[in-house]
């Protein structure tokens, strides 16, 4: 998605100028994120570290030494030859005024005899800036039911996104340990180790925006934090009237509970900084006295709903049915110029249908929708009914009757009858029959 605004162009432009991977960044995967281990068969062994052969009698699930590489790595009993993985790897860094952070994709491939290849595909950036929206770049989805841990194309670059549950910190990850932060961040987010526990989006973003999330987090209240941080859309919105009850010493059992009763509490635009009602003595006495007043006042404000619509349902009533009778009315008359129609040869008759209950029984006989979608009210057409000599009717033609055209004719199901051509024909003959009735 293109740029939309001032800060996005921004984003884009700056997003050009972060480095790629580091040299030290890379140790940090070889060496602390990829889980390399030790694979043996009997006495043949090889690392997956640096894809090198050796001999050896190794213990499962014990540690060895790698003699090519040095590396201690656990050993596993298996046949592979071959070894592939992904990880995710989150860097928080800054650009420029930015709080960035950085998503990677790593993928390793290796087999023996071959050092391993590891390729770093970055997914999303998170650019922040206290006090003001995310902006999120990030690589387009491929969203195939295989690939629900890596839903990310390999190929494009990385453009402006909209917040979405694949564009936030949902995957497993692993968080490179130099982290840089803004001045304004530093005070919130100064433990570097909390990143682990709660996402840095979270921490620099939606820690920062309420105070009383800050004050956990400040206190290592990291428990209470979790719980709270998913009402934070509620926190950002009823803040005052929090902010009144914790002064005054109200902490809530249930957050849930309580952002539904001050919601009630401004539907009946109580004062919502009292407080009365934002932090009361008796919590259950008064939660239940505001329900009551919330059910009645919806059962009110309903009650008028209803009584609206159903005026409005019995205007609308009044207009249709004046309409249908109008309808009807210019039916009736312009079926009058063809009462003496009759088309007859080879054994069939075709006859217009005169009432709107000849209509009915047409379409119910006849199985198609003749009457139900109210052909009797076009103006331009005339259908007719084309029956044997028994009575059975054949087929139902709509004729144009400006164009002069059989528009259709269908027989039972809407199917084409073994007389079609011939019911077609005996129509055409007396076009101009019908059309002289017409304008008479």
């Amino acid at each position: 998605m293109r740029p939309r605004n001032e800060r996005e162009r921004e984003v884009d432009r700056l997003s050009k100028q972060l480095p790629y991977i580091t040299n030290a960044q890379f140790r940090w995967v070889r060496d602390s994120v990829i889980d390399w281990h030790i694979n043996c068969t009997g006495k043949k062994c090889w690392c997956e570290k640096c894809g090198q052969p050796f001999d050896a009698k190794l213990e499962d699930g014990g540690k060895a030494v790698c003699p090519h590489c040095g590396a201690e790595l656990i050993v596993k009993k298996n046949r592979k030859r071959k070894l592939s993985g992904y990880e995710y790897i989150q860097i928080i860094t800054i650009c420029h005024g930015w709080q960035v952070i950085r998503y990677f994709l790593v993928r390793w491939e290796g087999c023996v005899r071959e050092k391993p290849k590891v390729y770093f595909q970055e997914v999303i950036q998170k650019w922040c800036q206290p006090g003001r929206p995310t902006v999120t770049r990030g690589t387009s989805l491929v969203m195939l039911p295989y690939w629900a841990e890596i839903p990310y194309s390999g190929a494009g670059c990385l453009s402006i996104k909209n917040p979405s549950y694949f564009y936030t910190e949902w995957m497993r990850l692993k968080i490179y340990p130099t982290i840089r932060l803004l001045n304004p961040y530093r005070k919130t987010a100064r433990k570097a180790a909390n990143f682990s526990v709660i996402c840095a989006e979270d921490i620099l973003a939606v820690i920062y925006s309420v105070p009383y999330f800050e004050r956990l987090y400040k206190a290592g209240e990291m428990d209470e934090l979790k719980k709270v941080m998913k009402y934070h859309g509620n926190f950002q919105k009823y803040w005052p009237s929090v902010k009144v009850a914790l002064r005054h010493g109200f902490k809530p059992k249930f957050w849930n509970d309580y952002f539904d009763y001050l919601r009630m509490l401004s539907y009946l635009h109580k004062d919502m900084r009292s407080p009365h009602y934002v932090a009361p003595e008796d919590w259950e006495g008064m939660h239940t006295r505001v329900l009551q007043q919330y059910q009645r006042k919806t059962q009110e404000v309903e009650q008028r709903r209803r009584e609206r619509q159903a005026i409005r349902d019995a205007e609308a009533a009044e207009r249709e049915n004046r309409r249908n009778a109008e309808q009807i009315k210019s039916f009736k008359e312009r079926m009058e110029h063809f009462r003496s129609l009759l088309i007859s040869a080879g054994g069939i008759e075709i006859r217009p249908l005169m009432t709107i209950q000849e209509f009915a029984e047409e379409g119910a006989v006849m199985h198609h929708c003749v009457f139900a979608l109210g052909y009797y009210k076009k103006p331009d057409s005339l259908i007719l009914s084309a029956r044997g000599k028994d009575g059975k009717r054949i087929e139902t033609i709509e004729v144009g009757l400006s164009e002069g055209v059989v528009l259709q004719s269908r027989g039972p199901c809407n199917s084409v009858t073994e007389r079609h051509d011939d019911i077609i024909s005996m129509v055409m003959k007396n076009m101009k029959t019908i059309q002289r009735m017409a304008a008479s």
